[in-house]
């Protein structure tokens, strides 16, 4: 893959995608917008008034700080776009499906991308993290892709990709999420469950796909707001590392921030296996962590994949 001629055409897109996000950000609502989104939602009357009493507020407050969260809300919506105009900048096959008109008349958007010029032809649904979306959701993707797959014929695959995960190891299983009405999703050969690293492999047959999308990200966001060269370097090698879960943590090196980048640790336990090297030394093996004050074998087993000694 000619990365020049990717990193040319990511930045483009970037640059354009930026200008929407620059134009939310500076967006200002007026009283009248505000109270029509909140009407048009149902106004949760229990809540407001738990957030006008708990922060001594007047209504007129409460609604400026409702202008505040609305344009957080459109800019978190259109930051959840990113990874889609991140992966249809690879190649110029690559499509975004927008909707798929139904027999009722209504507009349905079965799956978010898809390529039918490569030689492996597929269609995908993205989302951005593996804890983003609850067992139903993970059963409508499913039940999305299924008829995606129906839509577009035999020689399609369907991915549900998640961009990032929660385990060291990458990940490429058939996708069958779980139903609690019957049981587990019938087996379909046809559609995967993938992380943003192997997705990107699998598109651009390179290993470290990724990671060079997100350094160009990181030098987009570098011109955008004119940081300069190398100002960001740590920061970004640190996010990319921990992220990605290329870097895992050495318990008997690591500080108290660094403790808490383990999954599942919170600063009490961090602190009490710091504590536990001050008095005992470095520990041997991971297993050593179970001596540690409230660190039994369940959190030991969730944080297994991401620590070394």
């Amino acid at each position: 893959m000619d990365w020049n001629l990717y990193k040319t055409t990511l930045k483009a897109n970037l640059v354009q995608w930026f200008q929407q996000i620059s134009a939310i950000q500076y967006s200002e609502y007026t009283d009248e917008e505000v109270l029509f989104e909140l009407n048009k939602n149902t106004l949760d009357a229990f809540s407001a008034m738990v957030d006008v009493y708990s922060s001594n507020s007047t209504f007129e407050e409460w609604i400026e700080n409702e202008k505040v969260r609305q344009r957080q809300k459109s800019l978190q919506g259109k930051i959840g776009d990113m990874h889609e105009v991140m992966i249809y900048s690879l190649k110029p096959s690559i499509k975004k499906r927008e909707t798929e008109n139904c027999a009722d008349g209504k507009s349905l958007r079965i799956y978010d991308l898809f390529d039918s010029e490569s030689q492996d032809k597929w269609i995908a649904e993205v989302k951005n993290k593996h804890n983003t979306t609850k067992g139903d959701d993970r059963k409508a993707s499913f039940d999305k892709l299924a008829k995606g797959l129906e839509l577009v014929g035999d020689d399609y695959k369907a991915y549900y990709v998640t961009i990032l995960r929660d385990t060291h190891e990458k990940v490429k299983k058939e996708f069958t999420p779980s139903d609690n009405t019957a049981g587990e999703r019938k087996g379909n050969d046809r559609i995967w469950h993938v992380d943003g690293e192997t997705f990107y492999e699998i598109l651009t047959g390179e290993e470290d796909a990724l990671s060079k999308a997100f350094d160009v990200l990181e030098e987009v966001l570098s011109e955008h707001y004119d940081l300069g060269d190398n100002t960001h370097n740590d920061v970004r090698d640190q996010i990319k590392s921990f992220s990605f879960f290329k870097t895992k943590v050495n318990i008997n090196q690591a500080n108290l921030s660094g403790l808490l980048y383990l999954p599942h640790i919170g600063e009490t336990i961090a602190q009490n296996i710091i504590d536990y090297r001050v008095e005992n030394g470095d520990f041997n093996n991971t297993n050593d962590l179970l001596k540690v004050d409230k660190l039994g074998k369940g959190k030991l087993a969730k944080i297994l994949p991401f620590v070394e000694l």
